[in-house]
């Protein structure tokens, strides 16, 4: 009951009017909505190649999100064959923006079926979704301006977030998952310059999680 309570719930409808969740208002904005495209590549024969490229669509797609600019693509693959990508969209301000875009196949064509699942601005990027054994749904984030302040990536300071799902629809908040300290197997904590990007490594089952990698920048630079 307190989880269903906390959960953000988006509807799906035009943005050429909304209520604005952040203030409360109702806004008019003049929209389109229209058909964007990306590319796929892929090898039917195994990793080893050859790979062919296909053009996959996103329709009905609102003109307002910045596509492709920094769209972080998050797939996964249901067991019915259909995938789900979770997109940044940088509205309505950059860092800002997740929605959930859906096909049948692989091959697409998709559609949104969420407006914004997130509930700040100029908070997040890079999502990295995925169901745990319970079917339950997860996105981990690249956390920005924790703690606030003029600098996005903020070192010490907490670079990964968590939300969580019921259905893939309707999300937790972002909270904090962890921070930009690294504690090695000798006993060292180093604190990076940056953390992000996180990617799960999972164990044979495909559902339990035993690894975090993530992109960084250590202390001199590099």
């Amino acid at each position: 009951e307190a989880v269903a309570k906390s959960m953000i719930r988006p509807q799906l409808r035009s943005l050429r009017q909304k209520d604005d969740h952040r203030t409360g208002s109702n806004t008019t904005k003049e929209s389109q909505n229209v058909t964007v495209t990306f590319k796929l590549h892929y090898s039917n024969t195994g990793p080893l190649g050859p790979w062919k490229t296909h053009m996959a669509e996103i329709q009905d797609f609102p003109q307002e999100y910045d596509f492709p600019g920094n769209w972080n693509p998050s797939p996964i693959i249901l067991s019915d064959g259909r995938v789900r990508i979770v997109v940044h969209t940088n509205y309505p301000e950059g860092w800002s923006g997740e929605v959930i875009v859906e096909a049948d196949s692989w091959q697409g064509p998709y559609k949104p079926i969420t407006l914004d699942i997130t509930p700040c601005t100029k908070c997040q990027e890079d999502p990295y979704i995925w169901i745990d054994k319970r079917g339950h749904w997860h996105i981990l984030y690249h956390k920005m301006f924790d703690p606030p302040g003029p600098n996005p990536i903020p070192s010490p300071g907490w670079t990964g977030g968590h939300s969580f799902s019921v259905d893939g629809i309707h999300w937790s908040p972002i909270y904090r998952a962890y921070n930009t300290t690294v504690l090695f197997e000798d006993g060292r904590t180093v604190e990076m310059l940056r953390r992000e990007r996180p990617k799960l490594i999972f164990a044979s089952d495909g559902v339990t999680p035993t690894h975090l990698s993530n992109g960084v920048v250590d202390p001199d630079g590099t």
